[in-house]
């Protein structure tokens, strides 16, 4: 059922088994995993059916050194899915490994763990399944692989508006729009979550009581609510990581070239566009990260061959060199609380982040490797203020991938939820979505978001 929070009667107490706070991907994927069991499901959603200004004002947020776009997070039911691109791409093998160049890496899980949730996250979005993805591509090499990114249907994008029905109908999951929870109360010395409290915007406020209770705020909100709560322990909001991306380079080829797959092309029911990363082994024999750069044809006129895109494929000489990077998990790259406070009174989200000398040393030899690659075969020469030894480094901008900041892991002194997503020391306290994530990789996290819900979801219904 989908109701408003300011039909709750003033001071009340709802009672349920599970309590999931947020609306996303990561929240509606685990609560449809529920419909029609026997478990009771209350989702608490801050936003209403259409994003609105004051609702969205509960989003700001300080920032230092690297921005973030306000346009990244959305206070509405459906969460990011609202405003999401819809790229599809599971993590590599190599996203999971402990690599020990990189500091604090490393999953408690396997990608082959997630194999069957990657799937059913799949059939949950009408994503391209594993079968679905090419084995290679025109530019493969020893040294560079083909990744492809696929781009939903329009009408698998927004989950909410997808299994709208559904939710409105069901008998066991309550969805309640406008309903802001301001605190995650914790007793016994914050071993076991006893209620959260909820306001709205209007004045109303009750509480919600709660078998288990679900983080699914987004990579920014859940570490701010879990500040502010004082729930959790000392790694909350820390490693905090993004896909810093922007465009690093140009290459301008021997002769005209057509590579469709790489510019974009139709693939089944799904749009798909290519690009390129480096092998595990030159990771591994660089000591650098799992990085990605997608390559754009510099013609005048883009917009207008773009929508033609799926008739034919343009012949150019000049391509522009797009980064993805995968940042290292750096500690001091962290959310905390703000000074400033929100209508409600609670602190705001800061968020400082920069880039590591990691991160740096990996887009710097991420281009050599392209420079020589392209010019021992003969496609072209690449130019790049990172080959140029000067320290130059290119204008980055955050691709609205929040994660890190309750980092899963085994350590609770690394980490802040287990190998299940229950917060180290919290007995019914469960986080999902990107903030779990050890490490970023350079994929659109959405599908690693909905797989790990779906096993959350799993593991819930019969602990």
């Amino acid at each position: 059922m989908l109701t408003s929070a300011t039909k709750v009667p003033r001071s009340s107490a709802i009672t349920t088994d599970i309590c999931v706070i947020g609306s996303g991907p990561a929240g509606l994927s685990l609560a449809l995993e529920f419909q029609d069991r026997k478990q009771s499901v209350c989702m608490l959603e801050g936003g209403e059916r259409d994003p609105n200004a004051e609702a969205q004002a509960l989003y700001d947020l300080e920032t230092d050194r690297l921005p973030i776009s306000p346009k990244s997070r959305l206070r509405v039911l459906g969460g990011a899915g609202k405003s999401w691109k819809g790229l599809w791409k599971p993590h590599d093998v190599i996203d999971f490994a402990a690599r020990p160049w990189v500091p604090d890496a490393g999953w408690p899980i396997s990608r082959a763990l997630l194999e069957p949730y990657y799937e059913r996250a799949a059939k949950r979005f009408g994503a391209p399944q594993a079968a679905d993805y090419p084995a290679s591509g025109a530019l493969d090499s020893p040294q560079l692989a083909t990744s492809p990114l696929f781009r939903l249907a329009d009408e698998d994008l927004d989950l909410a508006k997808k299994y709208q029905t559904v939710l409105e109908q069901s008998k066991n999951i309550m969805v309640y729009l406008g309903a802001n929870v301001v605190r995650l109360h914790a007793e016994g010395n914050g071993v076991h979550a006893a209620h959260v409290e909820v306001k709205t915007l209007g004045g109303n406020a009750f509480a919600v009581a709660a078998r288990r209770y679900v983080l699914a705020c987004g990579g920014i909100e859940n570490a701010r609510l879990l500040l502010h709560s004082r729930v959790g322990n000392e790694n909350v909001g820390c490693y905090y990581q993004d896909h810093p991306k922007g465009v690093a380079g140009t290459l301008t080829t021997a002769k005209p070239v057509k590579w469709p797959a790489y510019w974009g092309i139709r693939s089944g029911r799904w749009w798909m566009k290519a690009g390129l990363r480096l092998s595990d082994a030159v990771q591994e024999r660089e000591q650098i990260l799992n990085s990605f750069v997608t390559l754009e044809p510099d013609v005048e006129g883009l917009a207008r061959w773009v929508t033609k895109l799926f008739k034919s494929a343009p012949k150019v000489i000049k391509i522009k060199v797009r980064n993805y990077l995968e940042q290292a998990p750096i500690r001091n790259n962290r959310v905390t609380l703000s000074s400033k406070t929100d209508k409600f009174g609670n602190p705001l989200a800061k968020v400082s982040w920069s880039l590591s000398d990691l991160d740096k040393k990996t887009m710097i030899t991420f281009h050599q490797i392209l420079h020589d690659e392209f010019s021992r075969r003969g496609i072209g020469k690449l130019q790049s203020s990172l080959l140029s030894g000067d320290g130059s480094f290119p204008k980055l901008s955050d691709a609205s991938h929040h994660m890190g900041t309750t980092r899963m892991g085994s350590d609770p002194m690394t980490s802040v939820v287990d190998v299940n997503c229950k917060l180290h020391g919290v007995g019914n306290v469960f986080v999902t979505g990107s903030s779990v994530f050890p490490t970023s990789g350079y994929a659109n996290p959405n599908a690693t978001i909905v797989a790990l819900a779906i096993r959350l979801a799993d593991y819930l219904k019969v602990a």
